[in-house]
């Protein structure tokens, strides 16, 4: 086996560092290709359930989403109370009516000052 000499070992060692960068992005790229393909694939998939969904269907999936927790929409004079009556008869026992009074009370105070 010849020496080499400092010279053909730094063209050596920067040819397969070369070559190690070379297969490194090859696999990057790969992975990013089968990342695409799957994105794609599934994306397809939802459009065609979405192609059979019927529409009826569609609109309980849409008032669904609309009554989240996260979206808020507006009340129907329907969903609303209008006295503190019906308030306490639908809720009797999740509302502390003691507080309720005192806060009312003091609000109302602080809005005559």
């Amino acid at each position: 086996m010849a020496l080499r000499t400092q010279e053909s070992l730094q063209r050596l060692f920067e040819a397969s560092r070369l070559r190690q960068e070379k297969k490194k992005r090859l696999q990057e790229q790969k992975y990013k290709n089968a990342q695409e393909s799957t994105k794609k694939a599934l994306a397809k998939q939802q459009s065609k359930k979405q192609e059979k969904t019927p529409q009826k269907g569609w609109k309980q999936q849409i008032t669904a989403i609309y009554n989240t927790k996260y979206i808020e929409r507006f009340a129907d004079d329907d969903d609303l109370y209008t006295s503190r009556e019906e308030l306490e008869q639908a809720m009797p026992h999740n509302i502390n009516w003691t507080l309720w009074d005192e806060l009312v009370n003091k609000t109302k105070k602080d809005l005559k000052e």
